[in-house]
């Protein structure tokens, strides 16, 4: 799954916020979040066990820092791997959260 591309270089600090539950049957399945900026896909985040549940209404909520990764342009990617099992995932309430000045001295100065 992807994200559009975002503006993500005018607020200090960046955040992801989701709920989710993400089950496994065996040890093969994983969950991969990326930032790409344009010119790579960056790991942010594996998870490759059991995140909420076992039942679909007990998510968990998560909130991801993403300023490490502030640039012009940059989108999400889930990757999802079920190692052919059709286990389950589920995600909700995507939401990137930009907020505060950057304190960038050498843009500031006169």
């Amino acid at each position: 799954m992807y994200s559009p591309f975002l503006t993500a270089n005018n607020t200090a600090n960046i955040r992801l916020n989701t709920i989710s539950f993400f089950r496994i049957y065996e040890q093969n399945e994983y969950l991969q979040l990326y930032v790409d900026n344009g010119k790579e896909w960056i790991p942010v985040k594996t998870y490759n066990g059991d995140v909420g549940g076992p039942n679909v209404d007990q998510f968990v909520k998560e909130s991801i820092d993403l300023s490490p990764f502030r640039s012009e342009n940059i989108r999400l990617i889930w990757e999802y791997n079920d190692a052919g099992w059709a286990w389950w995932l589920g995600m909700d309430n995507i939401k990137i959260v930009g907020e505060g000045d950057i304190n960038d001295k050498c843009a500031k100065a006169k």
